[in-house]
């Protein structure tokens, strides 16, 4: 059975409404004329009611329509003079044949032409004639599509003004009476509401809203696939459009620094996700330096932000990254991330341009272009922190092994050092032992070389003095000069010998200091290096840095998940120590 029921009076233009359902019917019943609520009766009761009733059905599909005979016969002629209208264009009046001394609205404006005012409409006959030529001239349901420029809720009530285009000053009023989750559950489905700048296609119904006069289109069925095919298209005509032009991969080309520190952000000023970045990102305890470049992250103004925004940050000197991303929102929210100017814009942009969009599952062309994109806001700052703390673990493996390998060249050196003075203290010792061992030989020799000399010199004397007596005493001269002479050539010979081997102990003395002065020298050179070394990896170097220990009960922390609890810290500066509790 039907809640809500209308009683029509054809002749006098009025209609009751009353019934279970007239409660949540009552905003469109005001629509349908001058209405007036009968508290006696608990109906609405509509003046200047002019509706056919396949119309009155279109706008309340389960209505019980009621009816005098009279009614009906004015009924059947009013569709009559709808359907005359629709054929004979040059006049949209309906004509009432159930009243004939009333004139037709063409004889009115005659006889108002003339002077005469007898037959003058009013305003509500003036809204209802136009009402029935409008609904003459659309007496089925038609579509429309566009782009919403403004949504309002009133209780199950949505009123929309719909355009051709963002910005245009043409647009026509939409309205849903009720039902609005049935009506969009498609686009619901795929995470679209009904909102501004959110393009749509509507199965309507046109009609003049009485109130108002003017026109209002009664939307009786939403085309999902017009706007998911339009959002899908407009991304994908962003990206075919950049990479013919050659720039889809060209940020992503670009290389982040070591150690990113200079970091621009474009995010809106409103909203907790800027505390949601900087949460992540302050898990590095590092001195990041944050550019924030504040601009509209959705509606008509957004696009020229981010543009100006990243245009802005890639003119600050040395800037590392340039950070764009906003919290979740609906797909109409995240069109202008779609948009060819702002893609191309990070395109163009000689700064890495990281963003995060949405949600987790949201995609979009400045997503598809960006150096790198991730899911939240939040992930690109443990992206960055992450950074920081693979360098800062690389860094305390590196110093781990440059010490074990200073300590073992360290070790190495000292036994190549023993192992040469070693070496070189035998050698010089076996050399001085050789030549030691001549000397003495020359001297054990010596004697006997001198005596057996004399000895054959005495033989060969008395053998000569013998033949030679006259001569004996110039021989023996010559024989005792001779031998003078022979003792001083021999005597000379030792001595030069012995100033040779001293000469070459000196010179082999002097090798040998030499070579000692010159590894000493290297040994102090590498000694030297590896005491700057020690020094550059002295913690108080260190601490200098801008790094500070964690000490526990005297003992280093090296990791965070060691800690509990009201555990007492030391923080321990370069030049002062600060005692600290963790509290969770």
């Amino acid at each position: 059975m039907s809640d809500l029921t209308a009683e029509i009076d054809r002749e006098k233009s009025t209609a009751l409404f009353h019934g279970p359902g007239t409660f949540q019917a009552k905003e469109r019943i005001k629509q349908l004329g001058k209405a007036r609520w009968q508290g006696e009766k608990k109906s609405w009761l509509v003046s200047n009611f002019n509706l056919t009733n396949s119309q009155l059905e279109a706008l309340f599909p389960n209505i019980n329509i009621e009816e005098t005979a009279s009614a009906k016969l004015s009924q059947d002629t009013s569709e009559d003079a709808v359907n005359d209208t629709s054929e004979n264009k040059k006049s949209p009046v309906p004509k009432k044949a159930a009243n004939p001394k009333k004139k037709s609205s063409s004889e009115n404006l005659k006889q108002l032409g003339s002077g005469n005012t007898e037959n003058a409409l009013s305003v509500p006959e003036i809204v209802g004639l136009a009402r029935a030529a409008i609904q003459s001239a659309f007496p089925e349901v038609i579509h429309v599509y566009g782009i919403l420029q403004s949504v309002k809720r009133y209780g199950e009530r949505v009123y929309m003004n719909l355009a051709s285009e963002a910005g245009s000053k043409e647009s026509v009023s939409c309205v849903i009476w009720g039902g609005e989750k049935q009506l969009c559950s498609e686009l619901l489905d795929k995470g679209f509401e009904l909102e501004a700048e959110l393009q749509v296609m509507f199965a309507v119904k046109v009609d003049l809203n009485p109130s108002r006069s003017s026109i209002s289109l009664n939307v009786v069925g939403v085309v999902a696939e017009y706007t998911l095919g339009k959002l899908a298209a407009l991304r994908e005509k962003t990206n075919s459009r950049l990479k013919e032009e050659g720039l889809f991969e060209k940020n992503k080309d670009l290389s982040l620094p070591l150690l990113p520190l200079k970091l621009g952000v474009l995010t809106s000023a409103g909203g907790t996700v800027i505390n949601d970045f900087k949460a992540s990102l302050d898990l590095a305890e590092f001195g990041f330096k944050l550019y924030w470049y504040p601009v509209s992250v959705q509606g008509s103004a957004a696009s020229k932000d981010i543009v100006k925004g990243i245009k802005v940050l890639s003119g600050i000197k040395k800037l590392d990254a340039i950070l764009l991303f906003r919290g979740g929102g609906s797909a109409a929210d995240l069109m202008v991330f779609n948009e060819y100017n702002v893609a191309k814009a990070i395109c163009k942009c000689p700064i890495p341009v990281l963003s995060a969009i949405g949600h987790q599952e949201d995609q979009s062309s400045v997503q598809d272009v960006s150096f790198q994109a991730l899911g939240v806001p939040k992930d690109l700052g443990r992206y960055f922190a992450d950074i920081i703390d693979s360098v800062r673990t690389d860094f305390y493996n590196c110093s781990s092994d440059i010490l074990s390998l200073a300590e073992e060249n360290w070790e190495n050196r000292n036994e190549n050092l023993a192992f040469i003075a070693r070496d070189i203290s035998t050698t010089g010792s076996e050399l001085v032992a050789l030549r030691a061992e001549e000397c003495r030989s020359f001297r054990v020799y010596l004697p006997s070389i001198a005596r057996t000399s004399l000895s054959q010199s005495r033989i060969m004397l008395k053998g000569a003095l013998a033949p030679i007596a006259p001569l004996s005493k110039g021989v023996y001269g010559n024989a005792l000069s001779d031998f003078d002479s022979e003792k001083r050539r021999l005597q000379l010979s030792v001595s030069n010998k012995k100033s040779l081997l001293a000469e070459k102990l000196r010179s082999v003395s002097s090798q040998i200091s030499e070579k000692l002065k010159s590894v000493i020298g290297q040994s102090r050179i590498q000694l030297f290096s590896y005491e700057q070394i020690f020094q550059e990896l002295d913690p108080e170097s260190q601490l200098r840095r801008g790094f500070a220990m964690v000490r526990r009960n005297e003992r280093l922390v090296s990791s965070g998940k060691s800690l509990v609890k009201d555990d007492q810290l030391s923080l321990v500066f370069y030049d002062s120590t600060r005692k600290i509790r963790v509290e969770d």
